[in-house]
């Protein structure tokens, strides 16, 4: 069996390949949610609508909160 060695042109390809890859596969991730903050608000929104955040997380966690002052004080 022998060894590809991608050389010139081809390694750009293939250098190209993976980078283009790399981009469609952030851009519903990462680029698409920044261009768009206002449909995700809306359906934040909607999808919060009768959840009492307060009984899911209640606040005054001294463990979570000790955790905090330590690197504002």
């Amino acid at each position: 069996m022998t060894t590809i060695i991608l050389k010139g042109w081809r390694y750009g390809v293939f250098i190209g390949t993976v980078v283009g890859a790399i981009g469609l596969t952030m851009y519903p991730i990462f680029v698409h949610p920044l261009l768009h903050i206002d449909d995700y608000k809306k359906h934040q929104a909607y999808t919060r609508e009768g959840v009492n955040q307060e009984a899911i997380q209640p606040g005054g966690n001294v463990a979570t909160e000790s955790c905090f002052i330590m690197y504002h004080e």
